[in-house]
Formats: C-alpha cells, sequence, structure tokens
C-alpha cells in the first residue's frame, strides 16, 4: 500500500461494524426486473393461447369433415335405397344397390363414430339403428319374392338413422358454433389482457422512470448534506479509497493534519510523527485483512514542527458482494485531552511521593520534570517559604540556575509593583499581589541561559499566609495559550499542595513536640496509638510505673500489663469504640510490684477528612481509692435498699391486714345496720300511731315526749342509712342501673321534698332548669340521694338567706350546681371535707350535728356514676357544691 496502512488498535472494538456502499438505482433496477418479469408471463400466457386455439380449430375441423362425411354418406344410403326399391326389377340391380347401401351404412358408421361424445343416449341409440338397417338390407337381399313387408321394414329403419342422424348433425353444426364463439371470446379477452398488460408496463416504466429521478434527487441531497455536515464538523472527515488514498478529506481534517487550506494530502499517513508512523501502519494492514474497523491514537508532526495528537476513527465500504471499497471515517483532535492526561498522570506522581512521605522538594522536582516533559518551551521556578518568618526562602528549578531566575524574577516584579503603587489603595494593591502576573520581559533582561520571553507569576498563599511562589519563562513575548495556561495553572495548584503539605508537616512536627512536653508534665500515663491500637509514644510516667523503660512497652507489649480479666472488655470497647465519641473504660496494671491498680482510660481520636481514624491519644488515671469508695458507698446503698425492702414488705403486709380489717367493719356495719334498723322501724311505726291517737288520746306532755321519741328514731334511722350505704360502697356491692334520665325533673322533685325545710328556716329554695330537658347518664337512686344530700347540706348550715340549685349543659357534660349564702367553709377544711366521718372545723356547726358521711357518700356515688364533685367556697360568701355527669349521645341529639 502507498498510504495509511494501519488497522485498529487493540482497545477499538474486536469487529467494527462494516458500511455498505448505499445502492442509490435500487428502486430503477426492481422496475426493471418487475417489468421483464411480467413481459416473460405474457409470452408465456400467449403461447398458450396460442396453442389452445390451434387446438379448438383442429376440433372444429374434425368435426365439419365427419359432418360432411356423414351428410355424404346419408346421400349415398338415399340414393341406393331409391334403386333398389324403385330402381330396375332384375336382381341384378337391386343386388349392386344393396350393395351400395351397405357400404353407405357402413361409412355413416365409421362417420358417426369420429363425432366428440356430447350426447351419450342419442350416440347409443344410432349404432343399434344403423345395425338393425343393415340386418334389413341383408333381410331384403336374400329374399327370392319382392317381399313388400321387408321393405317397409327397411324404410322404417332408414327413417330412424335419419332421424337420429339429423339430430346429431344439428348438434354438431351447435357445438361448432360454440366453439367459435368461445374462440372469440378467448380473442377479446386475450386483447383485453394484452392491453391490461401494455397499460401496466407502461405505468411500471414510468414509476421507473419517477424512482430514478428521486433517487437521483435523493443522491444529490445526501451529497450536499455529507458535504454540510462535513464543512460545519468539529472532527476532520476523510474517505479513502481500498488502498489507503485519500480521496476526500474536510477542511477540519486538513487543519488537523496541519496542511494550508486548499492543499490536499496524498495519504494520511504523511504527516503520522515517526515514532508512531510502523505502529500505525500494521493496524491499518490488520484492519484492511480483516474488514474491521478502525480505532488508534497517535501524534501527528506539523510543518512548523508542532505535534498534535489526534483520533483516528474508521470503518469499511463494503459492497453488497463483500468487496472492500475503502474507508470513511473521522479525525478528532485529542491533543487537549492528551495532555491533560499526561498532566494528570504527573500530578497523580507528585501526590503520591507527598503522601508517601518523600521530602518535599523531591517531589516539586518531579513536578517540574513532568511540565517541562509536557511542554519544553516552559521553564519552571519554585520558591518555598522557610519554617521561620525570618528564614531565607528555598528556590527550586531545572535545566537553569535559580538564582538568575530569582534575580530576574524580582526585578519585573519589582518593576510592575512600583507601577502600580502609584495609582492604586491599599486595598487594590493586596488584590494585585494575590492574583497571576504575566510580564513581557525584553531583551535587556535576559540572561544567557534565558532570551528575552515572558513571565508569568502567582503568588503562593493558604488563608492569608504566604507559602511561596510559582514562576514560568516562556521564549515567547506573548502570553501564553489556552493549553499552556491549564497547564501552568495545574502545576501552580500542586505546588500549592506540594507547599501546603510541607507547612502541615512542620506543624505537626511542632504540634507532636509539644505534645510530649505536656505529657511528660502531666501525672497521668499519656499514650498515643495508631488505628489498630499499635502503641508508638508513651509518657515518663509509663516507666515510673511498670518500672521498665517506656520503648520496651511499645507496640503491643502494652496489653500484657493489663489483669487477664479485664481484657476481653478491653478488646470488644476497642472494637465497639466510636470515632466522635472515642473510648472509655476502667480497667487494672499492674505496678512495678506486681500489685494491681484501676486506672479510668479515656481516649479520642484524631480523624482526617473522610472522617477516618489517623491517631488515638489517650490517658489513664489511677483510681484505686475513689473505685474503692466508691464500692463502700455501694455496699451501703446495698445495705440500705435491703432494708428497704423489708420495710417495704412489712407496710405491705400491715395494708393487707388494714384492709381486711376495714372489709370486715364494712361487713359487720352492714349487717348491723339491718338489724338495727328492724327494731327502729317498729319504733317509728308505733310512735306514729300513738301520735295519732288511735289507740286513744294523749295528753299535751304525752305527745310532746312521743314526738321527742319520734324525732330521734328518725335520726338514728339516717344515721343507720348513711352506715349501710358507706359499708356497701366500701365493700363494692353497689348496684347501679346506669340509664339516660331527666336531670331536671329528678331535681325538682328533690326541691318539693326539701321546700317545706327551707321554709321552716325562712330560707329562698330557688331552681333554675333549662329551656330544653336536660338528659344525664346516670343511677335514678344516687342520682337522687346525691342532690337531696347536697341540697339538704345547703338548707341544714345556711342560717338566714338564700339556697340556689341550677341544671345545665356543658362541654358534653350536665351540671347540676348548689349555692348558698351560708357562712362558707374554710380552705383548711375544704381539703378533707369530702372524708368519711370529717366535717368542717369542730364548734363552726357543730349545733347541727352529722356524721360527715353524706359528702363522702356523694363523691363516692359520683365516681361511681362517671362523673365529679367540686367544691367553689369562701368563708363569709357562702359556698357552691358543682355535681359533673356524662350525657348520653341520645340526649345531644334530642
Amino acid at each position: 500500500m502507498t498510504s495509511l496502512d494501519h488497522a485498529a488498535s487493540p482497545e477499538a472494538p474486536p469487529a467494527a461494524a462494516a458500511a455498505s456502499v448505499p445502492d442509490t438505482d435500487a428502486a430503477p433496477r426492481r422496475a426493471r426486473g418487475l417489468t421483464w418479469i411480467v413481459i416473460g408471463l405474457t409470452s408465456l400466457i400467449c403461447a398458450l393461447f396460442v396453442l389452445l386455439h390451434f387446438h379448438q380449430r383442429q376440433a372444429i375441423r374434425e368435426i365439419a369433415i365427419s359432418v360432411e362425411g356423414m351428410r355424404l354418406a346419408r346421400i349415398e344410403l338415399a340414393h341406393a335405397l331409391d334403386a333398389a326399391q324403385y330402381g330396375d326389377d332384375s336382381t341384378y340391380r337391386r343386388d349392386q344397390a344393396l350393395d351400395l347401401a351397405h357400404q353407405a351404412v357402413a361409412g355413416l358408421a365409421v362417420t358417426l363414430s369420429r363425432l366428440p361424445d356430447n350426447d351419450p343416449a342419442d350416440d347409443a341409440g344410432l349404432p343399434d339403428d344403423i345395425e338393425r338397417l343393415s340386418d334389413q338390407i341383408e333381410a331384403w337381399r336374400s329374399a327370392t319374392v319382392d317381399d313388400f313387408g321387408a321393405r317397409a321394414r327397411l324404410r322404417a329403419a332408414f327413417h330412424r338413422v335419419e332421424q337420429r342422424a339429423d339430430h346429431i348433425d344439428e348438434r354438431a353444426r351447435a357445438h361448432v358454433r360454440q366453439l367459435d364463439a368461445e374462440q372469440a371470446s378467448q380473442f377479446r379477452a386475450a386483447a383485453v389482457f394484452a392491453l391490461l398488460l401494455l397499460l401496466g408496463i407502461g405505468a411500471i416504466a414510468r414509476s421507473s422512470a419517477r424512482a430514478q429521478r428521486e433517487s437521483e434527487r435523493a443522491l444529490i441531497n445526501s451529497r450536499r448534506l455529507f458535504e454540510t455536515l462535513a464543512r460545519i464538523s468539529p472532527v476532520g472527515i476523510y474517505r479513502t479509497n481500498a488502498f489507503g488514498n485519500e480521496v476526500y478529506a474536510n477542511e477540519r481534517c486538513r487543519d488537523i493534519r496541519g496542511l494550508p487550506p486548499g492543499e490536499a494530502g496524498r495519504g494520511l499517513d504523511e504527516h503520522v510523527h515517526p515514532d508512531d508512523r510502523e505502529r500505525v501502519r500494521a493496524r491499518w494492514r490488520n484492519a484492511v485483512e480483516d474488514m474491521r474497523g478502525f480505532h488508534d491514537e497517535y501524534r501527528l508532526l506539523h510543518p512548523d514542527g508542532s505535534e498534535v495528537w489526534v483520533l483516528n476513527q474508521a470503518v469499511p465500504e463494503v459492497s453488497a458482494d463483500r468487496t472492500v471499497l475503502g474507508y470513511v471515517g473521522t479525525l478528532t483532535d485529542i491533543t487537549a485531552r492528551k495532555r491533560a492526561e499526561l498532566l494528570a498522570h504527573g500530578q497523580r506522581a507528585v501526590l503520591e511521593l507527598i503522601a508517601s512521605g518523600q521530602p518535599v522538594d523531591q517531589a516539586l522536582d518531579a513536578l517540574l520534570a513532568s511540565i517541562e516533559e509536557l511542554d519544553p518551551e516552559l521553564i519552571c521556578l519554585v520558591t518555598r517559604h522557610g519554617p521561620d518568618r525570618d528564614s531565607a526562602p528555598v528556590a527550586l528549578a531545572r535545566r537553569v540556575a535559580a538564582e538568575p531566575l530569582l534575580a530576574l524574577q524580582a526585578s519585573a516584579l519589582a518593576a510592575r509593583t512600583q507601577v502600580q503603587d502609584e495609582g492604586a489603595g491599599r486595598d487594590a494593591r493586596l488584590r494585585a499581589r494575590n492574583t497571576p502576573v504575566f510580564l513581557a520581559l525584553g531583551a535587556e533582561n535576559g540572561e544567557p541561559a534565558l532570551p528575552a520571553g515572558s513571565l508569568w507569576y502567582l503568588a503562593l498563599a493558604d488563608d492569608s499566609r504566604p507559602l511561596g511562589s510559582f514562576a514560568v519563562f516562556r521564549r515567547a513575548a506573548t502570553p501564553p495559550g489556552a493549553a499552556q495556561l491549564n497547564v501552568i495553572e495545574t502545576a501552580a495548584h500542586t505546588a500549592a499542595i506540594c507547599l501546603q503539605r510541607h507547612r502541615d508537616e512542620a506543624a505537626l512536627r511542632s504540634s507532636e513536640q509539644r505534645f510530649r512536653q505536656l505529657a511528660q508534665s502531666l501525672p497521668q500515663l499519656v499514650w498515643s496509638g495508631r488505628p489498630d491500637g499499635r502503641c508508638d509514644f508513651l509518657g515518663r510516667q509509663w516507666a515510673e510505673f511498670t518500672g521498665q523503660p517506656t520503648e520496651s512497652l511499645l507496640g503491643f507489649e502494652w496489653f500484657d500489663r493489663i489483669h487477664p480479666d479485664d481484657r476481653p472488655m478491653l478488646r470488644a470497647t476497642w472494637e465497639a469504640a466510636h470515632p466522635t465519641e472515642g473510648l472509655h473504660t476502667e480497667l487494672r496494671l499492674r505496678r512495678h510490684d506486681g500489685s494491681y491498680r484501676w486506672f479510668d482510660v479515656r481516649a479520642l481520636p484524631l480523624l482526617d477528612d473522610g472522617g477516618r481514624v489517623l491517631r488515638w491519644f489517650g490517658t489513664g488515671t489511677d483510681v484505686t481509692e475513689s473505685r474503692a469508695l466508691r464500692d463502700a458507698l455501694h455496699r451501703a446503698n446495698t445495705r440500705l435498699e435491703l432494708k428497704v425492702a423489708e420495710r417495704t414488705a412489712e407496710l405491705s403486709l400491715a395494708k393487707e391486714a388494714a384492709e381486711a380489717s376495714n372489709r370486715l367493719k364494712s361487713e359487720f356495719l352492714a349487717s348491723m345496720s339491718h338489724e338495727l334498723r328492724t327494731p327502729l322501724h317498729a319504733i317509728l311505726g308505733f310512735t306514729d300511731m300513738l301520735l295519732r291517737g288511735l289507740p286513744g288520746p294523749l295528753n299535751p306532755a304525752q305527745t310532746r315526749q312521743l314526738g321527742n321519741v319520734h324525732t330521734s328514731a328518725r335520726h338514728l334511722l339516717s344515721l343507720i342509712n348513711d352506715l349501710l350505704d358507706v359499708a356497701r360502697v366500701e365493700s363494692g356491692k353497689t348496684q347501679l342501673s346506669i340509664a339516660p334520665l331527666d336531670a331536671g325533673a329528678i331535681v325538682a322533685d328533690a326541691v318539693e321534698v326539701l321546700r317545706p325545710t327551707a321554709s321552716s328556716k325562712g330560707l329562698d329554695l330557688q331552681l333554675a332548669l333549662p329551656a330544653k330537658p336536660a338528659q344525664v347518664l346516670a343511677d335514678r337512686r344516687a342520682l337522687t340521694q346525691i342532690v337531696i344530700n347536697l341540697l339538704g347540706n345547703a338548707i341544714k348550715f345556711t342560717d338566714s338567706g338564700w339556697v340556689r340549685i341550677e341544671v345545665a349543659l356543658a362541654a358534653g357534660q350536665t351540671v347540676i350546681a348548689v349555692a348558698d349564702s351560708g357562712c362558707g367553709i374554710a380552705p383548711e377544711d375544704q381539703a378533707r371535707l369530702f372524708q368519711a366521718f370529717t366535717q368542717a372545723e369542730p364548734g363552726r356547726h357543730h349545733s347541727q350535728g352529722g356524721t360527715g358521711l353524706g359528702l363522702y357518700l356523694c363523691r363516692r356515688l359520683a365516681d361511681e356514676q362517671g362523673g365529679s364533685i367540686a367544691l367553689d367556697s369562701a368563708v363569709g360568701h357562702g359556698s357552691r357544691f358543682t355535681l359533673r355527669l356524662p350525657t348520653p349521645a341520645e340526649g345531644l341529639a334530642a
């Protein structure tokens, strides 16, 4: 081959898809093929039609011959019979006539056999008639005398043959006419078919011509589109023949190869870098031989000496018979990507040197070497500040001594700073010193090793602290291009990382030194270790505690000083230690005298930016004495808890005994109340009869004494009823029938019952009911008892004024409030007013008496019904008791 002879690189796909050559003449070619197919079918149909026509004409001719022969035979037969019957009476003449008649009958039979068999019934009767006619002829011939009967029978047989022959003749002529009509129809169908074929061929030809024009138009449009895309494409597009010679290349392809505008190259390999040419040609040959696509990256050498990295991708053009016609491909300029890859590779190598702990000067030297290898035009200079403010900066450079570069840089920056300081403020000068600087250098400033060119300079700093500087000298006086500027900025960033790492390491070493000094001064055991627990530093207190040098305890040797029982716990605590929360535990360490001391061990990790542990720092504080005190306190607390538990058990038993005694008391009161009520009912009954005068009249003294007895008995019965209710409530035997009730009606009944009592004391008993019935969910007897007790207490303890009872609905509850204008209840008495057998302060209402069970029973009954009772009272301002009970849903709906 004479041109680009390379194939797909190993990185390319193993078998690229081949591009078949588009068949632009496909539609016309299909139309032409269809036309020839139609013509062939037409020829075949015409040939078949001709054969059918000749066959039909032959059949018509045979029928006509048979019909004519039958007509002649019939004529001869008629003449012969006439001659035999009406001719000369001589025997010889008659025999001759009969012979002719017999021959005519034979000829008629032969002719009949040649006709087509269209009517089998007629064909079957005529031969029989002919045979009978022949028999009659023979019978007449054998007669010695003239037999008129035989002559009549012969004439009858002849007539029958004539009739059948006429029918067959007519049928044969009709068949001939039918064949003629069929041939005429076939001729018409053939003409129509031929016309349609001609029209179809014309349409196909027209379609073929239109498809040919459209194909040519599509080809032209495709070429225009390809040329437009190739002209505006950002990548180079080319086409070669099967030998690799260039057939087409767009402007971008020529630009990438460095050719002047309008100049065409002979082959794509003429500008391949000499170091890559053989490899590229070998791969192209392999691609052509295997009919595979091509994919490779290599360098092009421009006429001006510059190098360009390109990505060449091509696929073969394959014809229908699998023959390679050429290649179509693209050429992409990947110089920027390659430079970035090389720059990233150099930057990664520098960062690996930094991460491995190599000196910063070695990492910076590797950085400068990678930059100068990437772009030999650049000469780099890096300066780094020393650890102290007064230390002189250290300069690094390659190929050229650093001192003349530093002097040239200083003079150029000084001139620039002087110009800027004349017209700028302090803030502007500070911003300018932290931005990149580009300066053109004249020949008078150049050194022998550094001719006139330009300087690109950037001060490197971190958090406003100077780290150093990065400068690039170029032989060109123009500013660097985008590609060079990217290389320079990336290198400056990497140099800043190197200098920052150098400063961080110096700061870390200083910090470690201060840590060691602090650790030596603390009384605790101080240590530091790696993430796996390997100890790398121990304070001097370890040597004093263990009696061994600290060097002998580094690594994992310190683990042997831990008490064997505490080692599993320490392992589990270490594994569970959280990087943000640290480690905290207590364990025992063996002292130099063999005794074990308790230590409180605390440790915190040093984390990197990713949250991973870099080191552990910890202390151990001797807590043996404080732990002994804590153990003693724990033992004292344990003894106290045991005593409290014993006392609690005793009190629990006492409480159970008291509750049992209370239950026995309640049961006793309940039974005794029933026993006491029976004689009281008898006393009340008899005194009532005596007071009514049923046994007889009483004097006033007797009436007064019996009234006192009756009053005392009723009071005693009330006391017994209260005791019975208390006993029933406390024993849990209260049976309530909770149902919706009309609270207003129950309150109104209670008011009517107690109104005489209020009137006897001169009190104004007031009743306030809502406009609508107030439904309440309660037990009728219990609610009536609560209302009577509250209203009775208000009347009982109010000497003058009024007593008011109200019924209302509030917040889904029925509220019954009893208020009075009495003397009120002191706050200290309110807290115990609802306790059993408890009244207000003795002497305040002593004249009224009572057991102190009424309010207790009211609260217990209200609780049993899901309600509550509250008191609001002040001394001198009366009291207000409020009963709240639930309201049924149906009551609210009503």
